[in-house]
């Protein structure tokens, strides 16, 4: 059996992750990433010069969990509205990531800090840039399935999901109501029906 022994590194990131998503940005400090990790502030502040960074190693552990299951889901042989709506699910933290706790960790990153910090704000939102051409690649496998029957130009269905979907991650993390994700992606999925 082959076993990965995680770093110092990772387990800071992967408790970080666990705070940030659970307290808050601003309410988790380094002294209680230390405490609960049980590294050293040294070796910490070795990795990361301070909480803004950690942030940043945050958002890309996530983003390089994510694109792992994504390329599987793109490359897999669902309906285009199976891979969106999964897509979806990986994004808001519903079924990714080992955690328990509700709601986007990239929106709730980017309202509590991406202000403060146009590094977080910058890499927040390459994240989502970077989306467009998944869901292109994803409404291209529709049409050559016949799932998508209506013309489209595929560069602009595919902003306009993102868009909504970020949208609807807004207003579910802001009011807690998973419905905002669900009824947008059936609304969008049913007008290119």
């Amino acid at each position: 059996m082959n076993t990965i022994k995680k770093t110092n590194r990772d387990k800071v990131i992967e408790i970080a992750a666990r705070l940030f998503l659970e307290k808050g940005y601003h309410l988790t400090s380094m002294d209680e990433v230390v405490h609960v990790s049980g590294i050293s502030k040294s070796n910490i502040y070795y990795h990361f010069k301070n909480k803004e960074e950690l942030a940043i190693g945050v958002i890309k552990w996530r983003i390089s969990l994510l694109e792992q299951h994504i390329d599987e889901l793109v490359r897999s042989k669902k309906s285009y509205k199976e891979k969106l709506n999964k897509m979806v699910a990986l994004i808001s933290n519903q079924e990714c990531l080992d955690h328990d706790k509700g709601g986007c960790p990239f929106i709730s990153l980017y309202l509590q800090a991406a202000q403060q910090s146009p590094r977080i704000h910058t890499v927040i939102k390459n994240f989502f840039l970077e989306q467009v051409p998944v869901v292109e690649e994803i409404l291209q496998s529709g049409i050559a399935q016949k799932q998508i029957t209506k013309a489209i130009d595929v560069r602009k269905t595919a902003k306009l999901i993102i868009s909504t979907l970020e949208g609807a991650l807004l207003l579910s993390e802001i009011t807690a109501d998973q419905h905002y994700m669900d009824d947008s992606l059936q609304t969008l999925t049913a007008l290119l029906d």
